[in-house]
């Protein structure tokens, strides 16, 4: 990868310019950061989910056990957990651990024991902010890289200051990981397609195995990655190949060939790390770990009989037809998963008042089976059977993928079990601070104008770079 251009010694930055965004500026900004992050947390309630990542993180150290929370990234978990370590943890013999019911676990933990909760959200939040402290590091790095020592300045104090970095980067959940490792993936990649190394292939594996054990989501790296090779193999330039004695490979297939060996290399240490995490195990239990029935029950909760609301969305209805189902489904607080009467009660107002005589017949036909499998679920089943990947991690990917699908939620005064089209857009407009959009269109016109000038061999490729920028932008 070509280094950022020289400056042009009749326009250099002022001395004060240069105090100002030197290395040692914006490690201060930095610690100023993570002081920030804990300050800011220092009083606050501890929020929905937090108990459940910590207790989750706890057993894996503790018992290396993966029953609790699996779909939430392994990685985070564990480092929620790490300062927590000394506290007392609910006996595992306890019915909440059988069963297991991860909540309950998480609220015995926190508020039934006589621990100090205080002092647990103090330590384990100060170790978190080092995830969002690590986050604004990269960004830093990647932008000082592409723009100079003012773009990585800059680049800093907006991600520092970004309400929802600071809204979350404290908490002891997964969402600081993900950001981190999304977006050191995605550079990673882009820094390899710029020059195949072994020091950059290591660190884009290293990445890349980060990113799956940190969010369920991390299968999205695949299509960025794509993204980026393509506008590199349409960019056409000389690939620089050290391995070995230095050469530049040139052809796109001979390109591509070394891009695909990299993925090979990289797909593979991604599947030596899930199963570390994991304790190189397949059971979600650990041997000799009280429970139930061991893992079965969650299991046929996940893939037993379907619920009303998903054989609905599975029916294909017409788009008017669907919205008035979703309305049934939602007034009646029909369960998401599973069956009872609530079920049997918008069942019947479905067949009366929504469906015509061959979608309530379609509908009959799904109960009767118990609902259709989809591809994802078929290939669950397939990676269980075979025992390919970790049973937590299974387990853990396709219940993320079930909730991605529905789930409760509100917006705009409403509540809804399917989502709303318009509601990132409308978030993005409502809660982005009015300056970033002046950034933005800075930027934008920037962007423009550097686009008109003449190509140089001393810049990177503007299609590379705007391939990179899209996807940072999918990221968000």
């Amino acid at each position: 990868m070509s280094s950022p251009p020289q400056a042009d010694p009749a326009r250099e930055a002022p001395a004060w310019l240069r105090r100002a965004t030197s290395p040692l500026a914006a490690a201060l900004v930095l610690a100023g950061f993570w002081l920030l992050l804990v300050a800011t947390a220092w009083n606050q309630s501890v929020t929905y989910d937090e108990t459940v990542h910590a207790a989750a993180g706890y057993s894996y150290w503790k018992y290396d056990d993966y029953r609790l929370n699996p779909e939430n990234g392994n990685l985070p978990q564990r480092i929620a957990a790490l300062p927590l370590l000394s506290y007392d943890f609910p006996a595992p013999d306890s019915p909440a651990w059988r069963l297991p019911e991860e909540w309950t676990v998480g609220d015995l933990w926190f508020n039934r024991m006589g621990h100090d909760v205080a002092g647990m959200l103090h330590r384990g939040r100060a170790v978190a902010a080092l995830q969002a402290v690590a986050l604004a590091a990269l960004v830093w790095g990647c932008a000082r890289r592409l723009f100079g020592e003012t773009g990585g300045m800059v680049a800093l104090l907006l991600c520092v200051l970004n309400p929802t970095i600071l809204a979350n980067g404290s908490l002891m959940t997964s969402d600081s990981a993900a950001a981190l490792f999304f977006l050191a993936a995605t550079w990673a990649w882009w820094n390899l397609l710029h020059g195949l190394t072994p020091g950059r292939l290591l660190a884009s594996a290293l990445a890349t195995a980060g990113l799956f054990v940190a969010k369920s989501s991390a299968i999205l790296i695949v299509p960025i990655a794509l993204v980026l090779v393509l506008a590199r193999l349409i960019d056409g330039r000389p690939l620089v190949f050290r391995f070995g004695a230095p050469r530049e490979l040139t052809g796109r297939k001979r390109q591509l060939a070394a891009f695909a060996a990299a993925a090979a290399v990289q797909a593979l240490v991604v599947y030596v790390t899930i199963w570390g995490c994991y304790g190189f195990r397949y059971a979600m239990f650990a041997p000799g770990q009280p429970s139930v029935q061991g893992s079965t029950p969650l299991w046929s909760d996940i893939l037993g009989r379907k619920s009303l609301p998903e054989m609905v969305t599975a029916l294909g209805l017409p788009e008017p037809v669907l919205q008035r189902a979703q309305k049934v489904l939602n007034d009646r607080n029909a369960p998401l998963f599973g069956w009872d009467e609530i079920s049997d009660g918008a069942l019947q107002e479905l067949k009366a008042r929504v469906l015509d005589p061959t979608q309530t017949r379609q509908l009959d036909a799904l109960i009767a089976a118990g609902g259709p499998q989809t591809a994802m679920e078929r290939t669950i089943v397939f990676l269980r059977k075979h025992e390919l990947f970790p049973e937590a991690y299974v387990f853990g990917s396709l219940h993320a993928w079930r909730f991605a699908q529905m789930r409760s939620a509100f917006f705009n005064g409403e509540f809804s079990s399917f989502g709303a089209a318009s509601f990132f857009p409308y978030t993005f407009a409502v809660k982005t601070p009015l300056a970033m959009f002046g950034v933005l269109a800075l930027a934008a016109a920037a962007a423009i104008a550097g686009w008109r000038r003449p190509r140089s061999e001393e810049h990177t490729s503007e299609l590379q770079s705007l391939a990179y920028l899209v996807c940072r932008l999918l990221l968000e």
